[in-house]
């Protein structure tokens, strides 16, 4: 059966070459630069030049080619915000679960849509992970789409793709690259997670994992022996952690770097707190984690718990034989705040 995996290897392979291809995204804090088409540009150009994209060229750029950088980014932020503007407002219509679908677009339609609190509701972290664009141009960005929204809306049950291209075009025509973009985003997302079920299933089927009430695929590999202190979600607990891609990238190793890491059980995120709670000190188990926000998704992880207690103070003034991280707040295995 190991084979399996090396076919779900290979598919999952297959998926992301394209992603290698892709510059990292780097978050800068932009300026602002006056009145440009939708009032709320940044100024992207002089984030380009501070990581030396145009090098020694910079000075024999003419102006002109300059400010149409700048509107080109803004256009197309405002492209991606007004697909997302379009999933927020589907997202809070299927919520309210309204038998009257006119009094559901009515009252979604009636609130305030660029409203953060909103987006960070309705949008999981990975899903915001441009939310400063989104949010600094969904009132222009709104202003411009209200009309063709409130008349178009219908298409959004049955015809999607068209809605988006009837709304957002209206912006400007690079909106359909936006629109293809976020398709094929949508695809990849699909797929992984297919390979991501279809490995749970491998493992719990044939390496004898159990499975949360969430799916997640879990197997204690060294039970603790003389502990039978179970963890409780206002814990803290000390560990050592092994987190790999199914590529057997390592993205972190504190039995390697002889690290122990101190961890608020509750900060854990939903899927992983699960596993946690049905663990005792000293065992130790393996899960698969699928972390929405990596690039690289689907996580192997092995974790030793050492300790536990209700006191991390207490914690902190015993003596251990190696290092602890005692404040990751990026911790793979956290919750990802909303930005």
């Amino acid at each position: 059966m190991p084979r399996v995996r090396e076919a779900l290897l290979i598919l999952y392979s297959a998926l992301l070459p394209p992603l290698a291809l892709i510059p990292p995204v780097l978050k800068t804090n932009c300026l602002h630069v006056g009145n440009d088409f939708l009032h709320a540009g940044k100024d992207y150009l002089r984030d380009l030049l501070k990581m030396g994209v145009f090098e020694q060229n910079g000075k024999k750029i003419r102006k002109e080619v300059f400010e149409n950088i700048n509107r080109t980014h803004e256009t197309y932020s405002s492209c991606k915000t007004c697909i997302k503007l379009i999933q927020l407002i589907g997202k809070i219509i299927k919520k309210k679960r309204e038998p009257y679908v006119d009094i559901a677009i009515e009252d979604t339609l009636e609130k305030n849509l660029c409203d953060s609190n909103l987006w960070h509701e309705h949008f999981n972290y990975d899903e915001l992970l441009y939310s400063e664009h989104v949010l600094e141009y969904c009132k222009a960005t709104l202003k411009l789409t209200r009309d063709s929204i409130e008349q178009h809306i219908y298409q959004f049950y049955n015809k999607e793709e068209l809605f988006y291209r009837t709304v957002c075009l209206h912006i400007n025509p690079i909106c359909k690259t936006a629109i293809e973009e976020e398709r094929s985003s949508l695809s990849r997302d699909s797929k992984v997670k297919l390979i991501y079920q279809l490995y749970c299933d491998y493992l719990t089927g044939e390496e004898h994992y159990s499975q949360t009430s969430q799916g997640v695929p879990y197997k204690k590999i060294e039970p603790a022996e003389s502990s039978n202190l179970t963890l409780k979600r206002g814990d803290y607990a000390v560990v050592q952690s092994e987190i790999r891609t199914m590529h057997q990238k390592i993205l972190a190793d504190d039995f390697a770097a002889r690290k122990l890491r101190l961890l608020r059980v509750s900060e854990l995120a939903d899927d992983v707190l699960e596993v946690f709670l049905r663990m005792k000190q000293q065992d130790v188990f393996k899960f698969l984690f699928y972390c929405k926000s990596c690039e690289d998704p689907i996580l192997e992880v092995k974790i030793k718990i050492h300790r536990v207690s209700d006191d991390g103070d207490a914690i902190l003034k015993e003596s251990y034989p190696d290092d602890m991280i005692t404040n990751d707040r990026h911790f793979l295995l956290y919750k990802q705040p909303a930005t």
